[in-house]
């Protein structure tokens, strides 16, 4: 495991910032109250569902829209245990948080479309059970 995994300047990319601050429109929980909140929600159910997605495909244009700081020190130890736990490889705190950006970049896809479909309610089943649809 990384023995330092901070980065205090690291910043998170997503080509789907319009997904995040639709969900912040829509919601009525305070689940997705702030951009970083929403951001740890996508990572969750893409590290659940083991789905990744790069923002440096080549198409569109990722920007920055979340801080590595904003998310509380204790989250980001836990992110930083079970990507590692995951992935042995990971031999620095720049691969380890753009992991992290790539399944919050395949989370952000299945959150939203799951939740817009259920007409922007929360059916943890629904979301959680994606990949046992795609499967088959």
């Amino acid at each position: 495991m990384i023995d330092n995994f901070d980065d205090p300047s690291f910043k998170f990319m997503t080509k789907q910032r319009e997904k995040y601050q639709e969900l912040r429109d829509v919601d009525t929980t305070g689940l997705f109250s702030s951009i970083i909140n929403t951001f740890a929600a996508a990572f969750a159910i893409g590290f659940h569902l083991q789905g990744t997605r790069s923002v440096k495909d080549g198409t569109g244009k990722a920007i920055n829209h979340a801080n590595l700081v904003n998310l509380k020190t204790e989250v980001r130890e836990v992110i930083a245990i079970l990507v590692c736990d995951r992935h042995p490889e990971i031999s620095n705190s720049s691969e380890l948080w753009h992991k992290v950006e790539e399944y919050a970049e395949y989370g952000i896809q299945i959150l939203h479309s799951r939740m817009k479909e259920n007409g922007w309610e929360i059916v943890i089943d629904d979301i959680l059970g994606y990949n046992d649809e795609m499967k088959s």
